[in-house]
């Protein structure tokens, strides 16, 4: 199933070590364990867990992460993953590219 076009998942920009989300999610504790997958020119994937508490990660939340390690630079593509509960309740992992801005 492709969870790319779920309007409930938030909308993600990174510049230059920072990292900004605005949650559009209704549904309380629904999207959780934020991460980042990075890819450099190389192709090595690095992940960064995104300490971001499952309380903020409500609907009308914007969450600036300011000191995200990220050298973009370096980067080719980068990805946002979530575990994402729908209303039924069924859980599943979700990766959408991440807009990298110069």
């Amino acid at each position: 199933m492709d969870h790319s076009e779920n309007p409930h998942l938030p909308v993600c920009t990174a510049t230059q070590n920072q990292l900004m989300l605005m949650v559009n999610n209704p549904l309380p504790g629904a999207i959780r364990e934020p991460s980042v997958l990075v890819v450099d020119a190389a192709g090595t994937e690095t992940y960064y867990a995104l300490e971001i508490p499952e309380t903020e990660l409500q609907a009308g939340a914007v969450i600036k992460v300011t000191d995200f390690p990220v050298d973009f630079g370096t980067t080719e593509k980068a990805f946002i993953e979530f575990l994402v509960k729908d209303a039924s309740g069924d859980v599943y992992s979700t990766s959408d590219p991440l807009l990298l801005e110069n």
